[in-house]
């Protein structure tokens, strides 16, 4: 057997069948006839479920991917599994029920006659059909505690080639209709020819389906994002970043880098900009960072201004308990400012998708670097001159919802003197899109829930 070749599978056996668990991590486990991922799922007092696929080598003297499905540990609340599963077998019989006591578990394999690429991709292709039908079948049965599998995210394996070891970006989802803008001065060409995005390792991007590149004023071209970006990309393990390499004068191939795949959808537009800067001169859309939009927005554009929700620059003013706005990105700012010589203070609460609560406030100011990636700027004084706090949100990929609080600490215990100031907070996302609240308080508190942010 060709170790090399069966290295380039495997990764590419992970890169296909990881994202039906996007919302757990899968555990490597190798040994010397077998090579795969599983993950057990064993909360206290109810079934433990276990979940393994990859390649074995020689089992019953052949060479095989495998799926394996089941419980080690079978109590009541596994019925809906059991159920599911069942009906897997009934309508596919390769699959082998084993059962004992407080045990069940469904296997399948599928036979790779020769250690050829011909042979694996049709093995490969064959078995991930039935990794398809087969998680589609568990939708809603609980098992892995995962609440929807992401079989969309299974592609055909039959016109892609193995390469080398990729460092996949975790929970990019690509079921969507988000389009990242990017600066385009050099990238628009690569994305052109070699059909690739290349930037920093770990660069922060919202997951996104689709990038379109602004150059010299405007944006005409469409690409699709074919799989996950991955880090850790150079010449030695990603034949595009080889290729340029070689083509490319003073390109240095050793360098890793986060790569993303591209497939051009054609010509649109143009878009062309008209973003205007505080100074009522024309500036940059991009302007060094990301900007967001929409699928649909960005084919019927003809301005710049259009793909940001057609929405003015001038901010949405909530009033009203209850009025509601949009943030097309969850990357946010959030600043409270007053005048008043009351001693304010900014906080936000939050709930994890692990549904834990956390509290970013004066005490516990965060940190962008690590969870929960929100960071509180200063603790405003009472007497202080400048008169504002700020909370920066650097992303929400692991918060289900937050709180945007204001408490007044000078009359904590009282009402507080909100009604009496002029203090207003603003949430401003990484468009440049403002919604502005001003703080109303009807009933004898110290603090107030400004807004709440659903993600």
């Amino acid at each position: 057997m060709d170790k090399k070749l069966i290295d380039n599978y495997l990764i590419k056996l992970h890169t296909l069948v990881s994202p039906v668990f996007s919302s757990v991590e899968l555990k490597k486990d190798e040994k010397k006839d077998y090579s795969g991922w599983n993950f057990k799922f064993a909360p206290r007092g109810k079934s433990h479920h276990w979940m393994s696929f990859g390649i074995m080598y020689g089992h019953k003297g052949k060479d095989e991917f495998w799926l394996n499905i089941g419980a080690v540990k079978e109590l009541e609340d596994f019925r809906p599994v059991k159920d599911a599963l069942l009906k897997v077998e009934k309508n596919n019989p390769s699959f082998v029920i084993t059962e004992s006591k407080n045990k069940f578990f469904i296997r399948y394999a599928q036979t790779v006659n020769q250690w050829s690429e011909k042979d694996l991709d049709s093995a490969m292709n064959a078995f991930l059909k039935v990794v398809i039908a087969t998680f589609t079948e568990l939708q809603n049965s609980g098992f892995l505690g995962i609440e929807k599998f992401n079989v969309e995210e299974v592609s055909n394996a039959k016109n892609e080639k193995p390469e080398g070891n990729h460092d996949y970006v975790k929970n990019w989802d690509l079921n969507n209709d988000q389009v990242i803008v990017l600066a385009g001065s050099w990238a628009l060409n690569i994305a052109q020819k070699y059909g690739v995005y290349e930037c920093q390792n770990n660069r922060s991007f919202r997951a996104s389906k689709y990038v379109a590149f602004y150059i010299k004023g405007e944006i005409d071209e469409l690409f699709e994002i074919v799989e996950r970006p991955f880090d850790n990309a150079t010449a030695k393990n990603t034949s595009e970043i080889a290729k340029m390499q070689n083509e490319l004068p003073d390109y240095n191939g050793s360098v890793k880098r986060r790569c993303i795949r591209l497939k051009s959808l054609g010509k649109i537009g143009p878009v062309v900009n008209d973003k205007i800067g505080k100074h009522g001169k024309p500036v940059p859309f991009t302007y060094g960072q990301a900007r967001y939009t929409t699928l649909e927005r960005i084919k019927n554009a003809k301005k710049t201004s259009e793909l940001i929700h057609g929405l003015t620059e001038q901010p949405v003013v909530l009033e009203e308990k209850g009025q509601c706005t949009v943030l097309y990105s969850l990357d946010c700012t959030i600043k409270m400012q007053w005048s008043s010589k009351e001693d304010f203070d900014l906080a936000v609460i939050y709930k994890g998708k692990d549904d834990k609560l956390g509290r970013i406030y004066f005490g516990n100011k965060g940190s962008l670097n690590r969870f929960p990636f929100m960071f509180l700027n200063r603790d405003q004084q009472r007497g202080e001159r400048e008169k504002s706090e700020t909370i920066k949100v650097e992303k929400l990929d692991d918060i289900s919802s937050l709180a945007i609080i204001a408490w007044d600490y000078s009359n904590e215990g009282a009402m507080a003197n909100f009604n009496n100031s002029d203090v207003t907070v603003s949430i401003k996302d990484e468009n440049d899109f403002e919604s502005v609240a001003k703080l109303k308080v009807t009933e004898k508190s110290d603090s107030v829930c400004i807004a709440s942010i659903e993600n």
